[in-house]
């Protein structure tokens, strides 16, 4: 991860704070990428907000924290729209989730995994070129400063266009790869993909539960024999 970009240094600050010389619990990891989530939503000011238009045109400002309400309290028209959308916060969320997974991977599980080139665009990270990881979380509520919470709802791979992604992204790289092993990270996960694999596909995990984690470092360990030497090269 780039030293020195904010979602290299929240992860790693939080992963100091939460996880480094504990034993992962599964309130632990959720924690840690829930307040990952939270400091980068904050960093970059991306709260839920709304403002009512019709305001804006009359010189007046009416706004205010959280999900638009049907009509504006101050002019009373339907003129009220919802200031941050997903589309503004995909990508921020996107990139936290992969820098946390990341620094816990790393520090805690003692996985090798590098960033891939720039110029890839169907994973993460890699082990080795055998073996690649796909990341894909995002949070399930937005803290405003009010101290109210925005729910967005389908966190994770519970969004169907976020699955739809991640599934398009394996189905590309196996296409070159494959006898590769593709598995999808995330932090929330509909029942019906729970231990789901196919062709493309090897595995979905979700980090935020232990017991996953420990089948996912158990294919790792079957999938690359000389994974003790490469801890060793990295110093892990």
């Amino acid at each position: 991860m780039p030293p020195h970009d904010p979602y290299s240094r929240i992860a790693s600050d939080n992963y100091r704070r939460t996880i480094q010389g504990n034993v992962p619990t599964n309130a632990l990891l959720r924690d840690y990428f829930d307040t990952c989530f939270r400091d980068t939503l904050e960093h970059f000011g991306l709260y839920a907000a709304w403002c009512c238009t019709n305001c804006m045109r009359n010189g007046v400002a009416s706004y205010g924290w959280g999900s638009k309400p049907s009509r504006c309290p101050t002019c009373h028209q339907f003129t009220t729209y919802q200031v941050a959308t997903f589309n503004a916060w995909a990508a921020p969320v996107g990139a936290i989730f992969a820098a946390a997974v990341y620094f816990l991977l790393r520090g805690s599980y003692r996985v090798p995994l590098v960033d891939t080139p720039g110029n890839t665009k169907t994973h993460d990270f890699e082990v080795t070129s055998g073996f690649v990881i796909e990341a894909k979380g995002s949070p399930h509520q937005v803290a405003n400063p009010d101290g109210s919470f925005y729910e967005l709802g389908r966190p994770g791979m519970e969004r169907s266009d976020t699955e739809k992604k991640a599934f398009a992204n394996a189905t590309q790289f196996k296409m070159r790869n494959p006898n590769a092993y593709y598995a999808i990270l995330t932090n929330a996960l509909p029942p019906r993909l729970l231990n789901y694999r196919n062709a493309t596909v090897n595995a979905i995990f979700n980090v935020t539960r232990v017991e996953e984690l420990n089948i996912f470092m158990r294919d790792i360990v079957q999938n690359v024999p000389n994974i003790e030497a490469m801890r060793r090269a990295e110093g892990l």
